[in-house]
């Protein structure tokens, strides 16, 4: 529990406040939440590795990337 909360932890903490204002699927098992402050979460449900821009989202995983990012 701890080590997802120190995962997760900082990701929440740039969309805290924010509205969701978006929700997009990007391919198949991977989705984009975009907030209203221009961050958006990707989370990859896959077994591959997705490529968003500069940001590879592990199997699995997720990523913050903001925007101009």
């Amino acid at each position: 529990m701890k080590e997802q909360y120190a995962t997760m932890s900082p990701v929440l903490q740039q969309v805290q406040g924010a509205d969701m204002v978006r929700h997009d699927t990007l391919a198949a098992q991977v989705y984009a939440t975009t907030y209203s402050n221009g961050c958006r979460v990707i989370v990859n449900y896959s077994d591959a590795i997705y490529t968003v821009g500069d940001t590879a989202v592990e199997p699995m995983g997720f990523a913050l990337v903001k925007d101009g990012e």
